[in-house]
Parts: structure tokens; C-alpha cells; sequence
């Protein structure tokens, strides 16, 4: 796995440490995504569509035997889309905001899911979330479940 990320990029070696992955706590520095991160944040679209990160896109995507050229970038349009979202109530916890885009991605299914499960929970068919572990195989298979009881009813595209 290390292996394949390592050279997916030659900057594959800044997700390790002396070749081995983060400890959970351990404070990670990414200089050359922070470099372009600001170079994003100070030129915005240019940042991203045209100078050297760009170029750097476009590189990665020929050597990977892509198509993708500078005008390609250079002359993408985004389409600037109303966001969706929910407030999520859990027992015990301040409610969370969740944000997701429209269609046509999975940000609708994710939604649903939410809503799914605090319905469960207000009928106490499932623990409230509150009480389950961050991250934990219980958090998982509920979120499982909420998924795949809203795709199997209802098809978003």
C-alpha cells in the first residue's frame, strides 16, 4: 500500500515519515501542498486553472497517457450552484449544520442518510449517535444501513 502511494506521485513520500505512516497525534507538514494551497488562495481560479500548478495538472495527466491540455484548463467554466444542506439534532449534542452539493453527486444520498438515521433514533430503533464512538464499527454499520435504506427507495441523479 505505502508503495503504491509513494509512486502514484513524487510527492508520494510526503504522506510518511522515514517511509512509514503518521502515528494518530503526530503533526504532519505538507510544504509543497501548502505552497499551492497559497498560491490558490492569492490568485484564486488562476491559481488553480492556469501557472504552475496547471502546468504541473497536465504534466501528471500526459505521463498517465491523458489528454488533457493547458487549454483545457485554461478555458473550464464552473457552474456556481446553490448548496443543500440539513441540521442534524443529536440528543446531547449542539446540532451540526451538514453541507453537501446538489445533484449530480452523492451529497443528496448523504442527506437522506442523516435524516434516516436520526429517524431511527427518535424511535429508538437505533443507540443515539451520542452515545457510540467516533469512528467506531457501530457508527459505520448504522451509516451502512442509512444508505442503503435511502438508494434502495428512492434513485438520485
Amino acid at each position: 500500500m505505502f508503495r503504491k502511494i509513494k509512486e502514484a506521485s513524487e510527492n508520494g513520500n510526503d504522506m510518511f515519515r522515514n517511509g512509514t505512516a503518521h502515528e494518530a497525534v503526530e503533526i504532519m507538514t505538507m510544504p509543497k501542498l501548502a505552497k499551492i494551497l497559497r498560491e490558490i488562495a492569492e490568485k484564486v481560479r488562476d491559481g488553480f486553472y492556469k501557472g504552475y500548478v496547471a502546468e504541473a495538472i497536465v504534466q501528471l495527466i500526459q505521463s498517465k497517457g491523458g489528454l488533457m491540455t493547458l487549454a483545457d484548463l485554461v478555458e473550464h467554466q464552473s457552474t456556481p450552484v446553490q448548496h443543500i444542506s440539513i441540521t442534524y439534532n443529536m440528543k446531547n449534542i449542539p446540532s451540526v449544520r451538514v453541507w453537501e452539493c446538489p445533484s449530480n453527486g452523492q451529497g443528496i444520498i448523504a442527506l437522506m442518510a442523516i435524516r434516516i438515521l436520526e429517524q431511527m433514533q427518535k424511535q429508538n430503533k437505533i443507540p443515539s449517535l451520542d452515545k457510540l464512538e467516533h469512528n467506531s464499527a457501530d457508527i459505520f454499520m448504522l451509516s451502512r444501513d442509512g444508505i442503503a435504506a435511502t438508494v434502495r427507495f428512492v434513485v438520485a441523479n
